[in-house]
């Protein structure tokens, strides 16, 4: 079924070789990816974020972030909402286009990844004080849901939140 171009079996199969043969996964999510599958576009979008399988490319990742929010992929919309917060390339960052993107499904999920990604959101229009509320918020949410084995995600939140209170956006450091 791969063979025959259908994007489902292309993605499938992509996912099964994700690491016998990384040049062919690539391959294979890409032309799944150019026939608009959601999971294909999310899924090359993170290896272009992290440099996985290929090396680190953020124009790319946008790219395909967009193509999968295109589809409906919420995960994206918080993926790309992030890199335009926090990303070590200026010209890519765009705080007001992330909060735009995340705000919605933050404040209504009130996930604490979601809440997170929004609190950079609103550092990177130097709205430090609404930062600092949604981070205050996000740690909140993670302490009761990490409460024992995931408590080592909160120090990062917490010095992110350290950063907003001292009026300083959040932004990786570059590879």
């Amino acid at each position: 079924a791969a063979a025959a171009g259908i994007a489902e079996a292309q993605y499938r199969l992509a996912l099964t070789w994700e690491q016998e043969n990384p040049p062919r996964v690539v391959e294979l999510l890409a032309q799944a990816a150019g026939q608009g599958h959601v999971g294909a576009n999310e899924t090359l979008a993170e290896y272009y974020y992290g440099g996985i399988t290929v090396p680190r490319n953020l124009e790319r990742a946008k790219g395909y972030y967009e193509r999968a929010i295109a589809g409906g992929s919420v995960p994206a919309r918080n993926n790309l909402a992030w890199l335009l917060a926090t990303a070590s390339e200026p010209r890519l960052r765009d705080g007001e286009r992330a909060v735009t993107l995340i705000r919605g499904v933050a404040l209504a999920s009130g996930a604490w990844q979601y809440l997170d990604t929004l609190a950079a959101a609103w550092a990177a229009t130097g709205e430090f004080a609404r930062a600092v509320a949604v981070a205050e918020r996000a740690v909140e949410t993670a302490s009761r849901e990490l409460a024992g084995d995931g408590l080592g995600e909160l120090t990062p939140l917490q010095r992110r939140l350290d950063r907003y209170r001292n009026g300083r956006p959040y932004v990786e450091a570059a590879p």
